[in-house]
């Protein structure tokens, strides 16, 4: 008698999965600092031997460079709080907005600085303007010091070092973006090194300035 052939148990096929396809690759990204270029100075800016900063100053050129407007004002900074005494290095923040009135003390014609590629000539340095609570008293301890760069300037032709010097002893409103410039930490009254020449209330400012008004 013939056996029988016992059917074996075949393993189950995994299903066939097919690979997603790849997307071909995109564009690179530009390199760190070249995408907010003006004038063909990039934003981290250049020395005077035309190569870019240490990284630390780079990250502060990118932020005095800031080509858009801050989303919101913080409303806790006003003059007032501004050049209120004490050592005020955290007291804001570079990620503030912040709208600031005071009377227009004086104006001054930046010179050639790392962030404009050491550039020269007004429409590629900064203004500075000195703003105080009271124009009887400006002296340097109770300045406060907002900037407009060339990029703001370019989209602002009226906001010039000449233009500002006419607005003298008028009262402005100034906004934009809060820095604090660590070059100036030791000539600011509220964190002042012994025996400096302190000639501002404090080294936060606003800069750039992105909007600014006679009231």
């Amino acid at each position: 008698m013939a056996k029988k052939k016992v059917a074996k148990n075949k393993p189950a096929r995994k299903p066939i999965t097919k690979r997603p396809k790849r997307k071909p690759p995109g564009p690179a990204p530009a390199p760190l600092g070249y995408g907010n270029t003006f004038n063909g100075c990039p934003e981290v800016g250049r020395t005077k031997l035309g190569l870019p900063p240490p990284p630390p100053k780079q990250a502060e050129n990118k932020h005095k460079n800031r080509a858009t407007a801050p989303p919101y004002v913080n409303p806790k900074i006003t003059l007032d709080a501004i050049l209120a005494p004490g050592n005020d290095v955290q007291r804001w923040s570079i990620n503030d907005g912040a709208t600031v009135t005071g009377y227009l003390a004086n104006a001054v014609q930046g010179g050639p600085e790392e962030c404009n590629c050491e550039q020269v000539g007004e429409p590629n340095v900064d203004t500075h303007i000195e703003l105080v609570r009271d124009l009887a008293d400006t002296s340097g301890s109770k300045v406060f010091i907002a900037e407009f760069t060339p990029r703001w300037k370019a989209r602002n032709p009226g906001w010039t070092t000449q233009k500002m010097l006419t607005l003298k002893g008028r009262k402005v409103e100034v906004t934009g973006w809060m820095f604090f410039d660590p070059d100036h930490q030791n000539e600011s009254e509220n964190t002042k090194a012994p025996g400096a020449n302190v000639w501002r209330a404090t080294a936060w400012e606003i800069h750039p300035v992105t909007a600014f008004k006679v009231i």
